[in-house]
């Protein structure tokens, strides 16, 4: 749909978090992969703020998405990069390559910006 590919198209070039996040690629695929994720969980606390704050990441999406903040299809993406970042942290015969590790990091970068850009939605709305 036309708001999912304008939530997952907006970049944010230049960002330092970002630039830090793709140089790890190359030394350490797993730590870019977890630098990312921080920064999705981040952004969805300023959007789920105060009351997310105790909450995963794939639980401050689903109450986001069930009112109505974000949309469905963005709570499956962050609920994909979650299950991935789960497996880089507890299996340790996980790995990623630079490839998997660079596109995650994209993908997490067009998440966050895409969440960052959102109106905070009305606490009323969150319960």
């Amino acid at each position: 749909t036309e708001s999912i590919r304008a939530e997952l198209t907006a970049t944010a070039d230049g960002d330092p978090i970002w630039d830090k996040a793709l140089d790890l690629v190359s030394v350490s695929p797993r730590t870019a992969v977890l630098e990312s994720f921080l920064r999705v969980e981040e952004s969805l606390r300023q959007l789920a703020k105060p009351e997310g704050t105790r909450q995963s990441a794939v639980q401050m999406a689903r109450v986001l998405g069930k009112s109505g903040t974000i949309s469905q299809p963005l709570v499956s993406s962050i609920t994909e990069l979650a299950l991935l970042r789960n497996q880089a942290v507890h299996m340790t015969d996980f790995t990623f390559n630079e490839d998997g590790a660079r596109s995650y990091v994209q993908a997490a970068r067009r998440i966050s910006t895409a969440l960052d850009a959102l109106p905070e939605p009305d606490s009323e709305n969150l319960g």
